[in-house]
């Protein structure tokens, strides 16, 4: 319960790793992912978020999710816009500026239920 009200950032790192292993390790190999029926790293990766993200007990978390190469520079770039968005609507809402369903709806993030 300490992260439920908590915005999250799922980071899905080294995407181009991924990318090989999948072909001759599938994610259904981990007991967690075993119903996944899709093929490819894309199909794997959205799988991933969508179990880590109706896991998630509280609708109105928000949950930013980043598929990265931690060598590339917009991707990482894209991570600190997604905290400084996080911070920042936050601190309008315990401002009394924003309401907690206004964040919801404003953000491009997805509700979760994983806390």
């Amino acid at each position: 319960h300490w992260f439920a009200d908590t915005a999250m950032i799922l980071f899905l790192n080294k995407y181009d790793i991924f990318q090989e292993k999948v072909k001759t390790a599938p994610i259904t190999e981990c007991p967690s992912l075993r119903n996944f029926k899709g093929e490819g790293a894309e199909d794997s990766l959205a799988y991933i978020q969508m179990v880590f993200e109706t896991s998630c007990q509280n609708p109105l978390q928000s949950v930013y999710t980043h598929i990265t190469t931690a060598t590339d520079k917009r991707n990482v770039e894209s991570i600190f816009e997604a905290v400084q968005d996080i911070v920042i609507r936050k601190s309008m809402a315990e401002a009394g500026l924003l309401v907690p369903h206004d964040m919801q709806m404003m953000s491009n993030s997805r509700p979760c239920r994983i806390c």
